[in-house]
């Protein structure tokens, strides 16, 4: 099942791709493996995924070991607790849900224990929503200019959630504004800044809008608990 999964969704990133004049090797695809068994995960691996999502430290922490032997990039896609940090810095190359100062400063200060250079994305709530975590869309040039000043945190870009739902329009809108604050931080900041956008039902949305990272579960793996 899983092979099959991941030759269809190959084969969409290429056609998106192609369709969008984009190149499908610069997309990286996430494969999200909450509740997934780590036996799915080395059947992953074997089949060409070597990033690693994950949603929760101690779900991570529990399979590290078997995994180890595998080449794997961690990374952390769920929303991130201070009290949680020594961990996700110990496991994560990647940090896609930084959303308050509070926290880039623990990630900072245990990076900096770690003699690591964190990579971090911000994530930004383009939805509105109130139930999302992420930096309003109003305040991210002053966030990121207050992140930019931690000198263990690599920023690699940003990150959001599209809203649930059916609306393709509504979905698109949310990916194009995360689009525009990267342009024009990127210029800013004089640097190349990248999308991690898109999820198993709207990934294609996020890919034209000119997404770098896709993190993927459900459609890969299956149904869940």
């Amino acid at each position: 099942m899983i092979s099959k999964n991941l030759n269809l969704i190959r084969e969409k990133i290429e056609k998106t791709s192609l369709n969008s004049n984009r190149v499908s090797d610069s997309i990286r695809l996430v494969a999200v493996t909450k509740n997934v068994e780590v036996e799915k995960i080395r059947e992953a691996s074997s089949l060409g995924i070597s990033d690693i999502g994950e949603n929760r430290i101690q779900e991570a922490r529990s399979k590290l070991d078997d995994l180890k032997s595998l080449n794997l990039c961690w990374h952390m896609v769920g929303h991130l607790q201070t009290n949680k940090v020594k961990y996700a810095v110990d496991i994560f190359e990647y940090i896609h849900s930084l959303d308050s100062i509070k926290l880039a400063e623990e990630i900072d200060r245990c990076s900096r224990i770690k003699n690591k250079y964190q990579k971090v994305f911000i994530e930004v709530n383009t939805s509105g929503e109130e139930t999302k975590f992420g930096v309003s869309e109003d305040n991210i040039e002053a966030f990121v200019n207050r992140v930019v000043e931690f000198k263990q945190l690599d920023l690699m870009g940003f990150m959001t959630i599209a809203p649930f739902t059916d609306d393709k329009d509504v979905i698109r809108e949310s990916f194009r504004k995360l689009r525009i604050i990267r342009d024009d931080m990127s210029k800013k900041l004089n640097r190349k800044l990248h999308l991690s956008m898109g999820m198993s039902d709207d990934f294609e949305i996020a890919i034209e809008e000119g997404a770098d990272f896709i993190r993927l579960g459900r459609v890969i793996f299956g149904e869940r608990e």
